[in-house]
């Protein structure tokens, strides 16, 4: 602290007035600054009351989402719906792809097999020397047949009921199972009652 010397011949003068003033000025301003610290610690002390531990602990007041729809099991239910149909978009498409391929091979399978069975129709035809479609009857399913022929050519057992105009009238053909291999059997009108596979030759 400085200190004034005053010689004691000397007179002292103080504006006391103004001394009140400064120091009107100085606790006005010291009441504003415990205003400010009075607000800031109300402040603290909100946000102290609003933290546990280490996490703020907050009230919503209002929600934009339907009543329940903000809850946790609901959350989860909506995105395993919206997983469900994801996955069942997936699986309808992988659903639709098999059945367009499966059908895809259906078809090259059945144009194989035509073509496979028309090359076959062909070659026992030329094998007996026919090329005509009237030459040569497939005989592929039960049940009579008309078609004049002299030879029966066997490439899958059948089992004949009766042979019309039969070169054979000796023999019962009821029931009779012809075997793999060419048969001497001429007529103009079969009935079978099982079949495999064979082929008439034309008269």
């Amino acid at each position: 602290m400085s200190s004034v010397n005053v010689a004691s011949s000397q007179d002292v003068t103080l504006d006391v007035e103004q001394i009140n003033t400064n120091t009107d000025e100085l606790e006005a301003k010291a009441d504003i600054s415990n205003t400010h610290l009075s607000a800031i610690q109300t402040a603290v002390e909100i946000l102290d009351n609003a933290v546990s531990g280490t996490e703020l602990q907050v009230d919503v007041v209002t929600s934009g989402l339907p009543t329940g729809a903000s809850t946790e099991a609901t959350l989860a239910t909506k995105a395993s719906e919206s997983t469900l149909s994801t996955r069942a978009s997936e699986s309808t498409l992988s659903t639709r792809a098999s059945e367009t391929t499966l059908a895809t091979r259906a078809s090259e399978t059945t144009l194989a097999t035509r073509a496979s069975e028309d090359k076959q129709d062909l070659q026992i035809k030329r094998a007996f020397g026919g090329t005509a479609a009237s030459d040569v009857y497939l005989l592929a399913s039960v049940g009579a047949k008309t078609f004049t022929f002299h030879g029966i050519q066997v490439i899958d057992a059948i089992t004949l009921t009766s042979v019309t105009d039969t070169n054979l009238t000796g023999d019962s053909l009821s029931g009779k199972v012809l075997t793999a291999g060419y048969h001497p059997i001429a007529g103009t009108a079969i009935d079978c009652s099982a079949v495999g596979l064979a082929y008439l030759i034309g008269a």
